[in-house]
């Protein structure tokens, strides 16, 4: 099973690898939306490594995050899991041109609003996952989780003002 560890370092990796796809190849928005959503994918495995839990399938995840599960060990707080969830979901349509579970006889298009979505979401994801990283390192006399996330800049056409991980490029 994958580490804590592992999983953060994958989660940076890709990370920087949307930096690069979104400098070198820009019309790219498809497979830069996919990347945000595997980047956030790859913290919530993070945080489910922590609970000795690997991830099996979306389903599953979605039930041991849910903030209202109260059985749930992982669960997370709503502004995250909801974030992750429309990460989810714009991943797919980048990746099937669907509309979700509306069926539609129109391919599912995604577009520069629907990358600035996808980058909001994954920031707010960093940032919870950040301060829920760090608490842990302190609760662990700072051994076993480490969290330490560049900061990088996008160009995006909709995201209007710079974020706590994700800046505008100029």
């Amino acid at each position: 099973m994958p580490s804590f560890v592992n999983h953060v370092e994958k989660a940076r990796d890709n990370f920087e690898f949307l930096e690069q796809i979104n400098s070198k190849i820009p019309n790219s928005i498809d497979w830069q939306v996919t990347v945000c959503y595997y980047t956030g994918l790859h913290l919530i495995n993070a945080h489910l490594a922590g609970f000795g839990v690997q991830y099996r399938n979306h389903k599953e995840v979605q039930g041991i995050l849910d903030p209202t599960n109260p059985t749930s060990i992982a669960k997370i707080d709503e502004e995250p899991y909801y974030q992750y969830i429309k990460l989810e979901r714009l991943s797919r349509r980048a990746r099937y041109m669907t509309h979700g579970g509306n069926p539609s006889p129109k391919p599912a298009i995604i577009r520069d609003q629907h990358l600035a979505q996808s980058m909001k979401a994954l920031d707010i994801i960093i940032v919870y996952f950040k301060s829920i990283f760090e608490k842990k390192k302190h609760a662990n006399g700072g051994t076993i989780y480490s969290f330490v996330f560049p900061t990088i800049e996008l160009e995006c056409s909709k995201l209007k003002n710079d974020l706590t991980y994700i800046k505008k490029k100029a």
